[in-house]
């Protein structure tokens, strides 16, 4: 045979080796044991708790942000209680005084002398 004819049973031989083994990797029946399920449904189960880890923990720092703001409102309070208890009688007659002089307004606006007149 000449040259170009080797060359060609070479490459046919090269491409049915190729194409075979191509399809005995990828067609083959996989053997599929009780085990080897078991680990798959293992990964995926583990996939799925690193998920709800995270959002535990993303749960965890909103709790630890609202407990700390609970308290800075809690801190706030008990100044202002402690503020409005310890103040004088005289004080407080002078803030209720001034404030109802600045709202007097307001107070009679809500008055309605109308239904009043009719009768």
């Amino acid at each position: 045979m000449n040259k170009p004819g080797w060359i060609l049973i070479i490459v046919s031989v090269i491409l049915l080796f190729g194409s075979l083994y191509y399809w005995v990797v990828n067609f083959s029946p996989s053997i599929d044991t009780p085990e080897a399920k078991i680990l798959r449904k293992i990964d995926s189960l583990n996939v799925k708790v690193d998920s709800i880890r995270r959002a535990n923990d993303s749960i965890k720092v909103i709790i630890d942000t609202t407990e700390i703001e609970i308290e800075h409102v809690y801190e706030k309070y008990i100044q202002i209680r402690d503020r409005i208890v310890t103040q004088s009688t005289d004080s407080d007659c002078v803030f209720f005084s001034n404030y109802l002089s600045e709202d007097s307004k307001r107070f009679i606006d809500t008055i309605n002398f109308e239904p009043v007149k009719a009768n």
